[in-house]
Order: structure tokens, then sequence, then C-alpha cells
């Protein structure tokens, strides 16, 4: 016990760090949101230490998932399979619900219930937490989450993500942003997406990384899906970032108004290692705005010691529409142009 104890306490989160996020993405951190609960809980059981409400992550981690897998709104898009997460679902309603009794966090009561309006589960037949819930929290209330305010950005730099939105309460009408630059690397469930962004609108993926997993190892896994190819990012001479922790990035710089929210990732640590030592790059810096209501700007600062040729890369589930007179590309969806 003591040995298991000091272990979780000092890995815990281990693919998080203090301000909430979860490196290898929305679909994979569901495997892990049991386990987030119930050790500690067994652990206070034991020893009397709370340790969901003494470490930061917990508290911050319910901004995570707002930001990022918004109430009736498809995924982030960044780690594996997360493409495939197109709403919270009754997963994360029921984590949502369980940090909200444990915490008293207003903002996961809210996201537990605005995503239960938006899909109207059938929480009964998820095996997610019904042991936890009949053993160790069905007594405990729910808080109050009626005077809930939110900005309209949010950024976790210990993972390296950012998520910047017109309307973060009001799915239907929102305009996402999403912007990944990790000092993770990339490993394990992660991408090579270092300085790739995102973007979707009421919940519904508009410019977005393609792609599927099969397995780790099938070759449109290791070819395209965790590419640099296959994501909104740069390539330099045709060729993106290595699968490796050592090619990181980080997020340098985060503002936010009422408007207007900005975000700043430095990638250049990304581009100097395997195949791209030679190429000589010096920076990868990329700015995103978003203004509201509908106006994003990406702004690329690239360097390198010798001339190469920069990719610029966007993509999309569903057609993109060349305009070669006007110089402007173009997706059509139900809801948005």
């Amino acid at each position: 016990l003591k040995y298991e104890y000091e272990l979780f306490l000092a890995r815990t989160p281990v693919l998080g760090g203090f301000d909430g996020g979860w490196v290898e993405g929305v679909s994979y951190f569901r495997m892990n949101m049991e386990t987030v609960l119930d050790i500690p809980l067994t652990i206070k059981k034991f020893t009397g230490f709370d340790f969901i409400n003494s470490h930061p992550w917990y508290r911050e981690n319910i901004k995570w998932m707002i930001y990022h897998i918004p109430p009736g709104s498809a995924s982030d898009g960044f780690g594996d399979n997360s493409e495939e997460v197109l709403s919270p679902g009754k997963e994360y309603i029921s984590y949502a619900t369980e940090l909200a009794k444990l915490t008293g966090c207003p903002l996961a009561a809210w996201y537990a219930e605005e995503s239960r309006k938006q899909e109207k589960p059938d929480m009964a037949k998820s095996n997610t937490f019904r042991w936890l819930r009949i053993t160790k929290t069905s007594s405990l209330p729910l808080p109050d989450s009626s005077s809930v305010k939110l900005p309209m950005a949010s950024v976790f730099k210990d993972v390296g993500l950012a998520a910047l939105h017109t309307e973060i309460t009001d799915t239907p009408n929102n305009l996402m942003v999403a912007f990944k630059s990790s000092p993770f690397g990339s490993y394990g469930h992660m991408l090579c997406d270092q300085n790739t962004f995102n973007i979707l609108y009421g919940g519904e993926k508009v410019f977005y990384r393609t792609g599927y997993k099969v397995t780790m190892d099938d070759p449109h896994r290791t070819g395209w899906y965790r590419t640099t190819k296959s994501q909104n990012g740069i390539l330099v001479d045709g060729e993106g970032q290595p699968y490796s922790n050592g090619s990181f990035g980080f997020i340098s710089r985060f503002v936010q108004g009422e408007k207007v929210a900005y975000v700043k990732g430095d990638a250049s640590n990304a581009y100097k290692e395997g195949d791209l030592a030679s190429k000589g790059v010096k920076k990868v810096a990329r700015h995103v705005i978003l203004l509201k209501p509908d106006i994003v700007v990406i702004y690329d600062e690239l360097e390198a010691e010798e001339a190469v040729n920069w990719s610029w890369l966007i993509h999309s589930f569903n057609e993109i529409e060349i305009d070669s007179i006007a110089n402007s590309f173009s997706v059509n969806l139900d809801n948005v142009r």
C-alpha cells in the first residue's frame, strides 16, 4: 500500500500537469477517468488524505473538458481516435457528475447538465462510474450551476493546448479554434501535431486533421494519420515533425479579452530532429487570433539557415473548393460556409 500510495502521488496526473489538461486527448482520457477518481477515494479511505481536493489538476480539469470537447460538440481533434468523439457522451457526463460531487465545482455540474440536454443519453446503460456511484458518492449533493460565467478562451500550457471560442456556452452558434504545441512531444497516443490547429462551427468539424486509426502500427496510421502531413501544420521540404518525445513545442503567449483571443506556439524544436536535422530550421512560430464573431487569423514566422520549401497545410473531412482566380478555398456544411 505504501508503494502504490507514493507511486500514485508522484505520477498523477501522468499525462497532465497542474493546469487541468490531458495531452493524449479526449478519446484516451476515457481510459483513465475511473482511475483518477477511484484510486484517490481508496487512498482517502485508508489514510484520510483527500488527494482530489489537494491537487490543482482536479480543480482545473473540467475547464479542459469544457473548452476542448464542449457540450454537444465534436472534440478538438488532438490525439489518437479523437476524430471519432463527436460529443462528450455518457463517459464524460458521468465523469463530470462525479467530479462535481467530489469537488463542489459548479462548472462540472454545468457541463454534465448541458451535455445531458444536448444528447439526452440513457445513463442507466452506462457502466462508467456505476460502482463508484453506488458505493462512494450516492449521498453527495451536486453544486448549483446556475451562475456559471466563462471567458472566450482557455490555455493549458503544461500540456500545450489552447482553445478559443466565440460562444463557449452556446454550441450551435459557436466558432471554435483548437491549438496544440506540446512540451510532451509526440509519442504513444500523441501525434506529430505541434503548432497545428482545428476549426469547428456549431460543434461540427470544418477544417480538421484527416485520417483514421485502425491499430497503432497499421500503415495508414504510421504513414499518414500520426504524421504532420495529416494535420493543419507546416512541412519543410515535404517533411513533417518526427514521431519522438524530443519533437516538442510550447505555448509562449496567451491573451484574451471580451471579443478577441490570441495564442502563440513555438514548434522550432519539432523541426530539428531526424530527417529534418540537416534542414537548418531556426524558427517555427505560429500566431492564432480569433476575433468575434467570425474572423480567424493564422500568422506564421518561419526561418531556416538555407532556402527550404515551406508547405502550409489545411485539411477537411468535407470537400475543399479551390478558387484559383480569387486565391481562396472554402468548405460548405449545412450550417456554415
